[in-house]
């Protein structure tokens, strides 16, 4: 104990004598104490490395974020009063890409090897670099972002999630996906929302088995949602997801954001088939009112399924609360390409749409368009697929669509940054054409993410951000610019559309017309493509509810599905694209 004393006697006496030489270090540790507890926040530089290979070879650490802390952020005044779909105007833009990965969005992560987020997935897990994903996330849309769709005078975004994003998934083999993590990143876009005034359509993109076998429907390949041998559990598992996300969005401080859920994206009609999908609708519904109540929660948007677009709906679910209708209106795709002036284009998008949607607002409801571009034809990067040319090259070859002779080349419509003025002003009268037809509408996408070893980012047509820099699509920033594009297409071309519903979106009292509940109330249906539904491996009801943060509970009713116990080996193939019955009892097999 003397020892001691006498080093801390000595001690005391050195910085009485020589304090003030720690002072410049005590100034130093003031300064950093704040930054060593601060979260780290993506740099704005940081979006422009897409590359997966520098990304993966050099993997970030994960960005650090409360996902409670969204609801700390004030809410902005234009979000303290409910939206009036009846009229109010939805100027919106897609945030695809960010949260559900695409080639033709995100190029840089892709090549012709890796042809979606299921490939690319896999390829990361295995080599420990799924890290890169998370990098994706963090840089590919940021707050400024939000600030820009603020500042171009736009209200709305869709923003497209995964249902892995959910955090439940099954068999890392078949569900290779970064689980759980885009969630707490669309929770950083509800706070940036909530400062800057804009609302959310939450839009489930992805959905187990694939909707539409296409890129960015989970796995490229066949469709096994509503289809095939796992199509009903496919679809009893999308349930629990839609019902998680609509108690989320029906609790204060998140249902002011986001008033707007979207069940699935792209179901693709033609193969599912329009009974199965009327019977699924029809039980979405149910389960979403009954937690919210009538006149409570999100209205709830329902993809039109392509086929026969929007006039197939008429009267659906007549009585019903708040459902929208969303079809996806584009000029290229599927159809022989052509090569008529911007002008004809324009007025092509003025004839055609403004009279669909007047009439569908009338005979259905709400009705929206989810997304639109200014593809005049599909030339583009991995526009197609990562192994496709373009039609409008007579390079593209797919399944069973007839080849093209080709009419032109892309590189005159790729390089945007040599387009004349009259190119670029004829494209925004295109996108005005989109706009006044339309009405409620969601330009796809926002942006485009840079390719490797290129300093532009590709595919002009489908990116908003870059049609602002380059001065090609229009701004809604002032009274005359608004109303230019609201009336564009009865001022160029007068004759082109009907005269504008000004109703207000149907609310009915919740009771559902009894014809169509007696015709498409049972659930599941009997058959699934011919299959008989009760020859096919199912969910039972029981299982425990799928909460998301930061929800501490939800409704729990008996509905939420599980699988069987004892029959966990039979749910295997999800998307397998098995389309024949089981023969005998399914869960005794391992499917």
């Amino acid at each position: 104990m003397k020892a001691w004393k006498k080093v801390w006697t000595a001690l005391g006496a050195f910085f009485e004598k020589h304090w003030w030489k720690f002072v410049p270090l005590f100034l130093l540790a003031v300064i950093a104490f704040p930054f060593i507890l601060s979260d780290p926040q993506p740099s704005k530089t940081a979006s422009n490395s897409e590359d997966a290979n520098s990304e993966a070879d050099n993997p970030p650490s994960k960005v650090v974020f409360n996902p409670e802390s969204y609801l700390d952020t004030p809410l902005h005044e234009d979000l303290q009063r409910p939206w009036d779909f009846g009229k109010d105007l939805i100027r919106g833009v897609n945030l695809g890409g960010w949260l559900v990965l695409e080639p033709f969005i995100s190029p840089g992560l892709f090549d012709p090897t890796i042809a979606d987020e299921w490939v690319l997935s896999t390829k990361l897990r295995k080599e420990g670099k799924l890290s890169t994903i998370s990098n994706h996330y963090a840089t590919f849309i940021t707050r400024d972002d939000f600030v820009q769709i603020k500042e171009a005078g736009l209200n709305w975004v869709r923003i497209p999630i995964p249902y892995w994003a959910l955090g439940d998934i099954w068999d890392v083999e078949e569900e290779p996906y970064l689980v759980g993590e885009s969630w707490e990143y669309f929770l950083r876009a509800v706070g940036w929302a909530r400062e800057l005034g804009l609302r959310i359509c939450l839009d489930l993109h992805s959905v187990p088995g694939s909707a539409n076998g296409w890129n960015h429907g989970g796995r490229t390949g066949s469709i096994n949602f509503l289809h095939g041998q796992m199509g009903v559990v496919n679809a009893q598992r999308t349930l629990n997801y839609i019902r998680a996300l609509v108690e989320w969005a029906s609790r204060d401080g998140n249902k002011e954001v986001v008033p707007m859920v979207e069940l699935v994206n792209e179901i693709f009609k033609n193969i599912v088939g329009d009974e199965e999908v009327r019977h699924f609708y029809t039980e979405a519904y149910r389960l979403v009112r009954q937690i919210t109540g009538v006149g409570g929660g999100p209205v709830v948007a329902m993809h039109d399924g392509f086929r026969s677009g929007q006039k197939q709906w008429k009267r659906f679910l007549e009585g019903n609360d708040r459902i929208a209708l969303d079809s996806h209106s584009y000029l290229t795709f599927g159809k022989a390409p052509v090569n008529d002036s911007l002008d004809i284009q324009a007025s092509r998008a003025c004839e055609k749409y403004g009279v669909a949607y007047n009439d569908s607002m009338r005979d259905f409801g709400f009705s929206f368009c989810g997304e639109w571009s200014l593809a005049v034809n599909d030339c583009g990067m991995y526009l197609n697929g990562v192994t496709q040319g373009a039609r409008y090259e007579g390079s593209y070859a797919y399944g069973n669509e007839e080849s093209y002779d080709p009419i032109g080349s892309c590189k005159e419509w790729n390089e945007y940054w040599n387009w004349s003025p009259e190119r670029r002003q004829g494209l925004k009268q295109v996108a005005q054409a989109f706009m006044s037809s339309t009405r409620n509408f969601f330009f796809w996408t926002w942006k485009i993410g840079p390719k490797k070893d290129s300093e532009h980012p590709p595919n002009p047509f489908w990116s908003y951000s870059l049609g602002l820099e380059y001065d090609y699509v229009p701004t809604f920033t002032t009274p005359q610019s608004i109303e230019e594009t609201n009336h564009f297409c009865d001022s160029k071309f007068p004759g082109s559309t009907r005269s504008y519903w000004d109703g207000v979106m149907r609310i009915g009292d919740g009771t559902v017309d009894p014809k169509q509940l007696n015709q498409y109330g049972q659930w599941p249906p009997a058959a699934l493509a011919g299959l008989r539904t009760d020859h096919l491996p199912t969910l039972v009801k029981g299982g425990k509810p799928l909460i998301l943060r930061p929800l501490r509970d939800v409704q729990d009713d008996g509905e939420w599905y599980e699988r069987k116990a004892g029959c966990e080996a039979s749910y295997k193939g999800i998307w397998a694209g098995v389309m024949e019955e089981v023969d005998g009892d399914w869960c005794r097999k391992n499917l």
